[in-house]
């Protein structure tokens, strides 16, 4: 049995369980939602790929792992949905750090701006838990910017596999790919923030 909990292309997952299937093996993708501070309480989720008796079968590892395991369908099915969600994770930490950087070189303060917007109704719910890193400028990864940019190179190509377009995805990519060029490869993917308004990375601020 391969549980194949990494983050990968849909097309690379298909090709795995095609080959594992052909050695009398069995095979399920499980796509890991939840960064750092979930996975350390335990508490991630699993969306999962596969034969649903496989996928019954390993109920009891997802539930030791996590809080939740959902089968999502055919083999690939689960990464493609951590895929989706990746996808608007990261285009929405790139929407909203641009949009504090018009907002300060206005005048208004950092501080101001977070609490407006994050009690807004425009905010994704998920912004809120990178306040305190872009208030205090510390980016400590609960997943490295890296692997933001690894992802949107999945949807890309997963999108051109398919032939349908994503422009936005295409170019946010490439946003990160420069920020990771400008040393924040290792920092939390919030840190595009810091691109955007400085362009550099953290420890050379003034």
């Amino acid at each position: 049995l391969w549980v194949d909990l990494s983050t990968v292309s849909p097309s690379f997952s298909q090709e795995m369980a095609q080959k594992t299937l052909a050695r009398k093996a069995r095979f399920l993708d499980a796509g890991v939602a939840g960064s750092k501070v979930p996975v350390e309480q335990g508490s991630p989720r699993f969306f999962v790929g596969g034969e649903d008796a496989v996928f019954e079968a390993c109920l009891p590892l997802f539930k030791a792992m996590g809080c939740e395991a959902v089968h999502i369908g055919g083999y690939g099915m689960g990464i493609t949905l951590k895929m989706v969600l990746n996808l608007i994770i990261g285009e929405t930490m790139l929407a909203f750090g641009e949009a504090l950087v018009p907002g300060e070189a206005m005048g208004l303060s950092r501080q101001y701006l977070l609490e407006m917007i994050l009690g807004s109704h425009v905010a994704a719910p998920f912004s809120n838990t990178k306040r305190a890193k872009i208030a205090s400028d510390q980016y400590e990864a609960d997943f490295p910017l890296k692997l933001m940019q690894k992802d949107l190179q999945i949807a890309t190509t997963t999108a051109y596999e398919k032939e349908v377009a994503i422009p936005a995805a295409g170019t946010a990519k490439e946003i990160y790919a420069l920020a990771a060029r400008h040393g924040l490869a290792e920092q939390d993917y919030s840190a595009i923030y810091s691109f955007l308004s400085q362009g550099q990375p953290a420890d050379k601020w003034k």
